[in-house]
C-alpha cells in the first residue's frame, strides 16, 4: 500500500477502501489512508448492480486523477 496514497505530479492518487456496510441500494466504503495521513476521500457508496448483486468485494483500490476532458465536451464542441 505504501506509496499508492502519494500524489504524483500529474496529481493521481490511489485510495484503499474496506467494505464497511450495505444499504438499501448501495455498498458503503470507508477509506483506509497511511498511518498518520488524514482521509482524501472518506466514505464511498457504490450501487450494488456495479458489482452483480449481493457479494461485494472487501477491499477496493480507487485511483483518482484530474480529467483532461469529459466526453460531455467533446460532443459540444462538435455541434
Amino acid at each position: 500500500m505504501k506509496g499508492d496514497t502519494q500524489m504524483s505530479a500529474s496529481g493521481k492518487f490511489s485510495a484503499f477502501f474496506e467494505y464497511e456496510k450495505a444499504t438499501k441500494n448501495t455498498f458503503k466504503y470507508s477509506e483506509k489512508p497511511e498511518p498518520g495521513q488524514p482521509p482524501r476521500i472518506g466514505s464511498l457508496y457504490v450501487q450494488k448492480w456495479a458489482f452483480g448483486g449481493e457479494s461485494p468485494p472487501q477491499r477496493l483500490r480507487v485511483t483518482m486523477e484530474p480529467a483532461r476532458s469529459s466526453p460531455q465536451q467533446g460532443k459540444d464542441s462538435a455541434q
